[in-house]
């Protein structure tokens, strides 16, 4: 298995997606991802919120940006880096 030697995924932006479109461990790998904006299309009730396993692997995430409904209330406390 060869490995990827180019420049490293620093900024992804997410853009008018459903919320199950991306499998749970789909950032897992960029673990150099350093800005994340995510601009929900929609989320649909009774579908379980992928971002807390979307964002626990990225430990050099410095911004993150939600447009959108969120799958989870307003004032929840959320600790992604547990």
């Amino acid at each position: 298995v060869s490995s990827y030697g180019g420049p490293a995924l620093t900024s992804l932006e997410l853009v008018d997606y459903p919320e199950t479109i991306l499998p749970e461990n789909a950032l897992k790998s960029l673990i150099s991802l350093r800005s994340l904006a995510i601009r929900y299309r929609y989320i649909r009730e009774g579908i379980e919120c992928r971002l807390r396993s979307w964002l626990s692997p990225l430990r050099q995430l410095e911004s993150l940006t939600i447009i959108g409904k969120l799958c989870f209330t307003v004032g929840t406390k959320i600790n992604f880096f547990s």
